[in-house]
């Protein structure tokens, strides 16, 4: 009997006489699928329980209450969620664990009281999450279903991982019983305490597959082993253990590893930043020293992350402590620098990295940028203003510019014709009388006394210099696709065909997409990737959505999509900034996002200022 006639048998028990209405809106079902539950469930419990209709309504006979009893002890003893799929492939899973050679699946059906295609359909759907653990699951008709493992540590990570979750896999009693009789050899009660449950583990794992003996790969002790504590706790693992193995040892004191403690050899850590720092300066000392950081310094920056991120990786532990998913979308350029660490991590030690450590890796190579001493190339922009005020008024105008241009030098002209005679080029004009001056932004003063226009003034005006200085580039397309992915392939063959990006664009991109979704806000998405074409500057493609297209429960108006540079150097860096800040201005400000829809190629790009 699976999870679904249960469900219908515990309707009937608590609501009493059930109409097959009632039934199929509380189980959100067919009243047809309800009929065929009922008949099912009739044949299957035939000797049980008894389904009545009186009417238009069901209720519930039971024939013997001795059997019935035990049927519903062995739903209850599960202690799972059946409702809950990941909860329901653990179970499978942890109960495959446990037997080491195949399993019938009806015998597994029946302990799970669980339906045999959902236990089949389950464990297909884990492949992947098996594979973390070098693990699959294999089948042979007459024989039945069992887990392979192509290392026995894998059997113990993954155990542990399981009764992590609790739902009953941790006996509490035996878990207080060892913790009080290690209590007073060990100071730390935290990491004793998970010391405690790979003991539980190893106990689990020894009674149903027996005496491990294979390393978990990769994998190398911080612990001071002349530490009188380790030595004392080791000796206990002896006599609680028979034939303790040195691969059962080092699982056993695993969580020493994750953390420093008053456990932590100093000398042993020497020697894996040693190692750390070679896997990292292998990463990053081409693209960092195009931008300009200091390769030593930004590895003292995250050496300690390194160490323990490639621990957690190695023992297939989650990072607990996690950012917002789209913390990494926020910083592309040291999104970049962690996806290019994190490819040789995961190459080196055959382990998956987690998008939440990913955003950390991002957060730590963002700091290192933003303390980076790069002598902007905007740190002494020139602001033009036609004198229109007192000279009080033109000074508090200044102090508005400074207060988002700290270092800009304003010059002040009486007239436009003095400024026109002056001809020289600025990040743009503030006139109370509009006109054009060659192709820089002229607006009214009254700008800089709004915030957020101000700021959308400054960025329009930074990415147009940018752009009269190739480090921009920006053109519109109009997509006639009809879903999220193949308008992002069709902005890629156009802008390809124009020789803007090269066709592996896509390919690069949706591989980025597995590591972290691309942000989509307010209908916009902003699919970007490394572009291999060799053009130094930054692109931005504003790709229009004829067709009604639809992702992730969003209405795709806009794709703006974007192409770094493989080589950073620091004015691309510092373009891409405000690229990145200008489409967050759009996402929020629905007249720049009209005037990326409306952009025309033929004209500058100061045209998005239009309206504001």
């Amino acid at each position: 009997m699976n999870s679904d006639l249960y469900k219908i048998i515990r309707i009937l028990i608590e609501n009493g006489p059930t109409t097959i209405d009632e039934l199929a809106y509380l189980e959100n079902v067919s009243r047809r699928t309800i009929e065929n539950r009922i008949k099912d469930l009739s044949q299957t419990l035939e000797k049980v329980v008894a389904i009545v209709k009186r009417g238009n309504a069901y209720s519930l006979a039971v024939l013997d209450f001795n059997l019935f009893y035990e049927m519903q002890y062995k739903y209850l003893q599960n202690g799972f969620n059946v409702d809950d799929p990941e909860e329901k492939s653990l179970r499978i899973i942890y109960e495959l664990i446990k037997q080491p050679d195949y399993t019938s699946i009806d015998n597994l059906a029946d302990k799970l009281t669980l339906d045999k295609r959902s236990i089949s359909r389950n464990i297909s759907d884990k492949a992947k999450y098996l594979a973390l653990y070098f693990a699959q699951a294999t089948s042979k008709q007459g024989k039945g279903i069992k887990i392979s493992f192509q290392n026995e540590a894998m059997i113990l990570l993954l155990m542990r991982n399981i009764m992590t979750l609790g739902h009953g896999y941790v006996d509490t009693d035996r878990f207080d019983k060892i913790f009080n009789s290690l209590d007073q050899k060990f100071t730390d009660k935290k990491l004793l305490k998970k010391i405690v449950l790979n003991i539980l583990v190893l106990e689990k794992v020894r009674n149903c597959r027996g005496q491990i003996n294979d390393r978990i790969p990769f994998f190398y002790p911080l612990w001071d082993q002349e530490n009188s504590e380790i030595q004392t706790l080791t000796s206990w693992f002896k006599v609680h253990f028979m034939g303790l193995t040195a691969a059962e040892t080092e699982f056993l004191l695993s969580p020493l590893n994750l953390n420093k403690n008053i456990y932590t050899s100093e000398v042993k850590l020497e020697q894996v930043f040693n190692e750390n720092r070679k896997l990292v300066y292998s990463s990053l000392k081409k693209s960092v020293l195009n931008y300009g950081l200091n390769t030593d310094t930004v590895y003292f920056k995250i050496k300690w992350h390194i160490l323990f991120l490639i621990n957690r990786c190695v023992l297939r532990q989650n990072l607990k402590e996690t950012l917002p998913k789209e913390t990494a979308e926020k910083y592309p350029v040291a999104f970049e620098f962690a996806l290019s660490l994190v490819e040789i991590i995961e190459t080196k030690y055959e382990a998956k990295v987690s998008l939440g450590e990913i955003n950390y890796l991002v957060l730590y190579f963002q700091q290192a940028i933003d303390e980076l001493d790069t002598g902007k190339i905007n740190s002494a922009e020139k602001i033009a203003v036609i004198k229109t005020f007192r000279s009080s008024a033109n000074d508090f105008l200044g102090e508005k510019i400074k207060s988002k241009l700290p270092n800009a030098e304003i010059a002040i002209f009486k007239n436009k014709k003095e400024l026109l005679k002056d001809n020289h080029d600025y990040l743009f004009v503030l006139s109370r009388m509009p006109f054009v001056y060659k192709d820089i932004p002229v607006v009214n003063p009254n700008i800089v006394f709004k915030k957020d226009k101000l700021s959308i003034l400054i960025t329009i005006a930074l990415i147009q210099k940018y752009i009269k200085q190739k480090l921009i580039k920006v053109v519109r397309h109009d997509l006639t696709a009809k879903t999220y992915y193949q308008t992002v392939e069709e902005l890629v063959g156009l802008l390809s065909e124009d020789y803007e990006l090269t066709t592996d664009f896509y390919q690069r991109w949706t591989e980025r997409e597995k590591k972290s979704n691309n942000v989509i806000s307010n209908g916009i998405a902003i699919p970007h990737a490394v572009d291999n074409s060799g053009k130094q500057r930054i692109l931005l493609s504003f790709g229009i959505v004829k067709s009604s297209v639809t992702y992730k429960k969003t209405k795709l108006k806009l794709v703006a999509l974007i192409g770094i540079p493989e080589d950073l150097n620091t004015p691309l860096v510092e373009a891409t900034s405000e690229l990145y800040d200008f489409i967050s201005m759009v996402i929020r400000n629905e007249v720049l996002l009209e005037n990326a829809e409306k952009y025309d190629n033929t004209r500058s790009f100061i045209q998005m200022l239009e309206g504001i």
